[in-house]
């Protein structure tokens, strides 16, 4: 299955959303692979972060865009090298989400001569995993591209579609100490110890909101850095935490906020800071390309897709903030972001199929019968 050899390749690639060179040499090779064929080739640069834009038709305004993102975050070296089990090939970016570009290029050299017959545009970017601003943001809302309709599988599970997505807020806990000598503590003041007891005041509020609903639809807390101190034998002068808090549209950024000051003592020498905000977001899967992409998943699968609420985000969030509708589905899969992600090499067979049905019904004039009926 030429997919999976697509896709062993660009997981070899350690594509790092802050590594831009490898970035860059994973769109370089991913040109290559297109070269010979009739497409409209186009990068773009923002704050250092590359993005490829390939198109059947010279516009910026295809009907239907295939969007995924190249960038993937850290992992041990043997992430990247691909590995197949049974049913399974695992690595970083198999299902978050590489598989999605070994699908697009699959279609394209399927396609190959025919492609001018169709009126899509395949977008890729590399800072999805850091908030997509110089991305897919910078593309629509800088650039002016545009379209009837995204699928971009960044979502969903197990062939079910997303319907919305929880907002994300990434905030910085800075506290400032006095450095001493580690056998004198009584003349500093520990940075390190006022930051841990604000982090697990506000890992006590948190864990009120679980209500031990296995969906987890409630705000959750991660503390994803952590540093403090020079030395073992020095109390630490400086202190710093990064926090990933996801949360619902029922309860929004502004008491997340209120808690966050809430929690801090009135005499500390804390400071809180806003490093980045994205709002929650919720697709339509009643609309009309939702329909017809179900439709095409009964007929391959036998049944219809269910409907989900997701945890994370994605770069979903751009395109429905311009208003194109956009559809989040992926195969059997998971693990992402840790050391045993994977995804199901048979399903990704189906999915493509279904996929390439899509672009056949929505990308080429002449086809669009079942839009006419809705």
């Amino acid at each position: 299955m030429r997919i999976e050899t697509l896709l062993k390749k660009l997981i070899t690639f350690p594509t790092i959303s802050e590594d831009q060179a490898a970035n860059r040499q994973a769109i370089t090779w991913i040109k290559g692979e297109l070269r010979h064929l009739p497409l409209h080739v186009r990068e773009h640069r923002y704050e250092g972060y590359p993005s490829l834009v390939v198109t059947t038709r010279k516009t910026t305004s295809p009907t239907l865009w295939l969007q995924a993102h190249l960038d993937v975050v850290p992992g041990s070296p043997r992430v990247f090298m691909p590995k197949v089990s049974g049913r399974k090939i695992y690595g970083r970016g198999t299902f978050d989400m590489k598989f999605a570009i070994a699908t697009y290029m699959e279609l394209c050299m399927d396609l190959g001569k025919a492609l001018s017959a169709y009126d899509f545009g395949i977008m890729l970017t590399t800072d999805e995993e850091i908030g997509g601003r110089n991305g897919v943001r910078a593309l629509l809302f800088e650039e002016g591209y545009h379209g009837k309709v995204c699928f971009l599988p960044d979502g969903g599970s197990d062939w079910k579609m997303e319907q919305s997505a929880k907002g994300v807020l990434r905030m910085s806990v800075r506290s400032r100490g006095k450095s001493a000598h580690g056998a004198r503590p009584w003349l500093g003041y520990d940075a390190n110890a006022e930051l841990t007891r604000y982090l697990a005041a506000l890992q006590r509020e948190f864990a009120k909101f679980d209500r031990g609903n296995p969906l987890h639809p409630e705000p959750t807390l991660t503390v994803g850095i952590l540093r403090g101190g020079e030395v073992i034998n020095q109390v630490p002068e400086r202190a710093e935490a990064k926090l990933d808090i996801r949360y619902p549209q029922y309860y929004p950024r502004e008491r997340i906020m209120a808690l966050l000051k809430r929690v801090k003592p009135k005499d500390s020498r804390l400071a809180i800071r806003t490093l980045s905000h994205s709002s929650g977001y919720h697709t339509d899967v009643s609309g009309t390309y939702h329909r017809m992409y179900a439709d095409i998943v009964k007929d391959v699968r036998g049944r219809r897709p269910g409907a989900i609420d997701a945890h994370g985000s994605s770069d979903a969030r751009h395109f429905v903030n311009a208003g194109i509708p956009t559809i989040l589905i992926r195969p059997r899969g998971g693990g992402q972001h840790s050391e045993s992600e994977w995804i199901d090499l048979p399903d990704l067979d189906t999915y493509y199929h279904a996929l390439r049905t899509f672009v056949q019904q929505v990308a080429k004039p002449g086809t669009g019968r079942h839009l006419a009926k809705r």
